[in-house]
């Protein structure tokens, strides 16, 4: 009996090992990429998320499309302009894919080295997957760091989501 349970576990351990690097072969799968949305599109998927092959300071959103074989297509990528130094998303709920644009909520900095973290909506074509607008609302929130961890949609509002702290 004993040496049956020896065996369970040693089966056990060994089937546990080889889970654990399938699923790491899997996020491994898009270096730089952190994906947060997914949606099925006729010619294969479209994945939005955030990329870290920057410069290290920043965490800018990105769209990539994928074959429906799993092979990379595109990908664009937002990068700073002259309103803001990177913007920081979280959570899936950060994306709304509507039909003519992608709402985008998160938190940016104003300039590189900023300790206030201050939350914007930004709106992407969808056409182009230009950068289209940006409401900063910062003023709204004085001098206080706020993190937006994600956006609901209801009919006209974007109500938003997240922690609010006093900047030290």
């Amino acid at each position: 009996m004993k040496s049956l349970k020896v065996f369970i576990w040693f089966a056990l351990f060994i089937m546990l090992t080889k889970l654990n690097f399938s699923q790491e072969r899997f996020y491994n799968l898009y270096p730089g990429w952190t994906i947060l949305k997914v949606v099925e599109t006729e010619n294969g998927y479209t994945t939005y998320g955030h990329t870290f092959e920057t410069n290290g300071f920043e965490i800018p959103p990105i769209v990539n499309f994928i074959d429906g074989q799993g092979n990379y297509k595109n990908s664009y990528v937002y990068s700073d302009n002259d309103t803001i130094a990177g913007i920081c998303t979280y959570k899936k709920e950060n994306y709304s894919v509507l039909e003519d644009k992608i709402i985008v909520s998160g938190t940016y900095k104003e300039y590189l080295k900023d300790f206030l973290l201050s939350p914007a909506i930004c709106f992407f074509n969808k056409e182009n997957y230009y950068l289209d607008s940006i409401i900063d609302l910062k003023s709204f929130f004085d001098d206080k760091n706020v993190i937006i961890r994600m956006h609901n949609l209801l009919e006209d509002e974007i109500h938003l989501f997240g922690t609010i702290s006093y900047s030290t």
